[in-house]
């Protein structure tokens, strides 16, 4: 078993053969639809026992099980055959969330992911230019509107900087990750990545 090495007390197994051959790398709708991003790889659906996981990382602070999922994203990223990852950049949380919450989850997973293949975190470039209802909540087809000039960049990027893998948490119709995508491909990024904990079925 490997326990990751986290802030707190609790920590989570993460058994050495777990099944990442399992994990889905593209969904029905990203085939679909054309999408600002390159791929997306999951660690599994959006269902038992992993939405709690989710949610407990979210509000119960088990910053923990984003270190595990970020390392398991490492370990299935690390069989592909993309380059490696110039950055690692979380999808910022809004600044009222922030706030409350103390922490960004995505950050965390990307914290994870970090640790396995060694791409720098860049944390601070990407923000939420304004905020708007959480992405849950609306219908499928207003998430796109919902989202549109959500994200901008605080700094520019370092120009050494072409492939760059977006963290989040959870995949639901792709709208956040595709605006996020986008902002970062006007900025000269050439190939963007999604590392997801999970998707929606």
């Amino acid at each position: 078993m490997e326990k990751p090495a986290t802030a707190g007390e609790k920590s989570v197994d993460m058994p050495v053969d777990y099944p990442v051959e399992r994990i889905v790398e593209l969904c029905g709708e990203c085939l679909a639809h054309h999408r600002r991003f390159d791929a997306t790889l999951a660690l599994a659906d959006y269902t038992a026992p992993i939405r709690g996981m989710v949610a407990a990382l979210k509000f119960q602070g088990r910053l923990d099980i984003g270190y595990a999922f970020g390392r398991l994203l490492a370990r299935r990223a690390a069989r592909l055959s993309e380059p490696r990852f110039d950055a690692l950049i979380p999808i910022p949380v809004a600044p009222q969330r922030l706030r409350g919450r103390g922490y960004n989850q995505a950050e965390e997973i990307a914290r994870g992911i970090a640790a396995g293949l060694g791409s720098p975190v860049l944390a601070r470039h990407l923000i939420r230019s304004r905020d708007g209802p959480a992405q849950h909540d609306l219908p499928l087809a207003q998430r796109r509107s919902g989202i549109r000039g959500a994200f901008a960049l605080r700094m520019p990027l370092p120009g050494t900087i072409r492939c760059v893998a977006v963290v989040d948490d959870v995949m639901t119709s792709g709208a956040t990750l595709d605006e996020a995508a986008a902002v970062l491909k006007r900025a000269g990024v050439e190939r963007v990545v999604n590392l997801v904990a999970a998707r929606t079925a």
